[in-house]
């Protein structure tokens, strides 16, 4: 969809990079809270302003931040946090103010390493599947197979 025609709630032009996390909705400060890292396929896609858009990240390896923020260390101060009962949420200022430790750089790019390993082999899991997905479908007879509407 074009700039123009999205929703007045698509507020936010993402990068390569950024970290995407929920600000609002049941599942804000639980370990379903929706949190992602931007990759090139995703860079200049748009996102609704019910997620905080997190960029140029100085002193802390971008994917070890990533996965603090799984933690029950940062879902306890987002909870702490948000407002409403309806649809709980957390402003950015305070989601700004959460707490965050800065171990030495060469921990943090242990864990950083280890996410990029993680992200690796779900991309390996993906391709994977879609290939078994091609290979029983290659199995199934033309008479099952949809013939258009």
């Amino acid at each position: 969809m074009k700039a123009h025609e999205a929703p007045s709630r698509a507020s936010y032009r993402l990068r390569s990079g950024d970290i995407v996390t929920a600000v609002s909705g049941a599942s804000t400060g639980t370990t379903k809270q929706a949190t992602a890292l931007i990759t090139e396929d995703e860079d200049g896609a748009i996102c609704s302003n019910g997620l905080a858009v997190l960029r140029r990240f100085e002193g802390i390896d971008p994917l070890f931040l990533l996965c603090f923020m799984r933690t029950e260390p940062f879902l306890r101060q987002v909870r702490r946090l948000m407002t409403g009962h309806a649809i709980p949420a957390i402003s950015l200022d305070d989601l700004g103010g959460v707490l965050i430790p800065v171990p030495l750089a060469e921990h943090q790019h242990r864990i950083a390493n280890a996410v990029r390993g993680v992200h690796v082999l779900r991309e390996q899991i993906v391709r994977a599947t879609e290939l078994i997905v091609r290979d029983v479908e290659t199995m199934i007879p033309c008479d099952l197979k949809p013939t258009g509407a």
